[in-house]
C-alpha cells in the first residue's frame, strides 16, 4: 500500500507504463509475469525499475509482480458468472481493439435519450463524422465476451478508497459509463461480423472496468462491472446510424 499509493507517480507516464504490463501479460502462464514487467521496465525504467547502486535506487520490481499477482487472482463477479484473468487463456483475448465506424448526423440530445442518467454526451450541437478508438481488451469465457478497461486512476490511499462507491464517482466524474456504451456498441458491432448467430443475451457478458490500485485478491474493491441492456444498446446503435431520427421524422 505504501508503494501503490504514496510512491507510484500519477499521471499519463504512469498509466502507461501500466497498461503496458498488462496489454502483454499472459493472464493464465505465471511463469512468464516477471519476464513481461521486467520486458516494460526498458521502455519505463523511471517507474518500473530493478536495483541501481550507481543511482542509489532500490529495485520496485517486486511491488509489480504483487499488484500483477492481485489482479490476476481477484475474483470478477459479473452477470452471475464469477472467474479471475487468470483462467484466460492467449488464444481467448484480443488486446487493444481498433473500431472505427461511421456516425451519421444526429443531435446529441437524441442520443443523449438512451445512454442514461449517467452517461452524457455535452453540447447541444449535431455530431456527424467518424467515432474510434481503442478497447484495451476484448476476451472470451464460458461462450461470452466481454469488455475490459485498464484504469490506473488514484481514488484515496486506502483499497477502501475503490469501493463502489468511489469508483461509481470515479466513473461519472470522467464519463466512462459514455465510454463504455460506445466501446458496447462497437464490440457488438464486431461480433456480429464473425457470429453468425449472434445474440447480446447468450454472447455479450459485460463490461469491467479495473481500477488498478485498489484491486487486492480476495476482495472487490477496483473492479467496477456493468452491462448495459440490450434494447438500450440497440437503441443507441441505432441513433448513432440515424435510423431512429428517420424513424421519428
Amino acid at each position: 500500500d505504501q508503494f501503490i499509493y504514496h510512491e507510484l507517480g500519477r499521471g499519463a507516464h504512469v498509466r502507461t507504463a501500466l497498461h503496458s504490463v498488462f496489454e502483454r501479460l499472459d493472464f493464465s502462464n505465471e511463469s512468464k509475469w516477471d519476464l513481461t514487467i521486467q520486458d516494460a521496465s526498458k521502455y519505463y525504467s523511471n517507474i518500473i525499475h530493478g536495483k541501481n547502486e550507481e543511482k542509489n535506487v532500490e529495485s520496485n520490481l517486486g511491488y509489480f509482480r504483487q499488484l500483477v499477482d492481485h489482479v490476476m487472482r481477484a475474483d470478477i463477479n459479473i452477470n452471475d458468472e464469477s472467474f479471475s484473468l487468470s483462467e484466460i487463456t492467449s488464444g481467448k483475448r484480443l488486446p487493444e481493439l481498433e473500431f472505427l465506424f461511421t456516425v451519421e448526423q444526429v443531435n446529441r440530445e437524441e442520443i443523449n435519450k438512451y445512454l442514461g442518467e449517467d452517461a452524457r454526451l455535452g453540447g447541444d450541437s449535431n455530431i456527424e463524422g467518424l467515432m474510434t478508438g481503442f478497447i484495451d481488451l476484448l476476451f472470451e469465457h464460458k461462450g461470452k465476451y466481454y469488455i475490459l478497461d485498464w484504469k490506473s486512476n488514484h481514488l484515496g490511499n486506502g483499497p477502501e478508497f475503490y469501493d463502489r462507491e468511489g469508483m461509481e464517482q470515479a466513473m461519472t466524474g470522467s464519463n466512462y459509463h459514455l465510454q463504455y456504451m460506445i466501446y458496447t456498441v462497437a464490440a457488438v458491432r464486431w461480433l456480429k461480423t464473425r457470429i453468425p448467430d449472434f445474440d447480446y443475451d447468450k454472447h455479450f457478458g459485460g463490461v469491467i472496468y479495473l481500477f488498478l490500485r485498489g484491486i487486492r485478491q480476495g476482495k472487490d474493491t477496483g473492479i467496477y462491472t456493468a452491462r448495459p441492456e440490450k434494447e438500450t444498446i440497440e437503441d443507441l446503435d441505432k441513433a448513432l446510424r440515424g435510423e431512429l431520427q428517420e424513424a421519428d421524422n
